[in-house]
This record gives C-alpha cells, sequence and structure tokens, in this order.
C-alpha cells in the first residue's frame, strides 16, 4: 500500500490515503476544497485543502 498525506478540510488534521483505492478526485463546487472518492456509497469520500492538481503530482510521484 502507498499513502499521501493530505489535510482535511473539517478539522485540518493530516489524513492518510491509500493511493490504490482512489476512484476520482476534484474540485469540490462552490467550495475552495477538494474531494477525494473512494469505492462505496455517496458517503466514501473525504473533502480536502489541497488543490485536485497537487493531489495528482502526490499521486505521479508514488507511481515513480
Amino acid at each position: 500500500m502507498k499513502f499521501v498525506k493530505l489535510t482535511r478540510k473539517s478539522d485540518h488534521s493530516a489524513v492518510y490515503v491509500n493511493a490504490d483505492q482512489i476512484v476520482s478526485v476534484y474540485p469540490y463546487f462552490g467550495r475552495e476544497t477538494t474531494v477525494v472518492a473512494f469505492p462505496g456509497n455517496d458517503d466514501c469520500y473525504e473533502e480536502v485543502l489541497e488543490s485536485p492538481e497537487s493531489i495528482m503530482n502526490l499521486l505521479k510521484a508514488e507511481v515513480m
């Protein structure tokens, strides 16, 4: 497993996300945050402060 460290929006704490479990990364409409979605129902996501671009760069670094 490979984890990326992100910042949870709700309390600004660190959250370590399993990069292999990410389904999608996109801007949260109408907010200044990003959604990181996981497999499962609509409640399987984390709202983080990092931009989608910075998250994708972290994920690319994990692949190399």
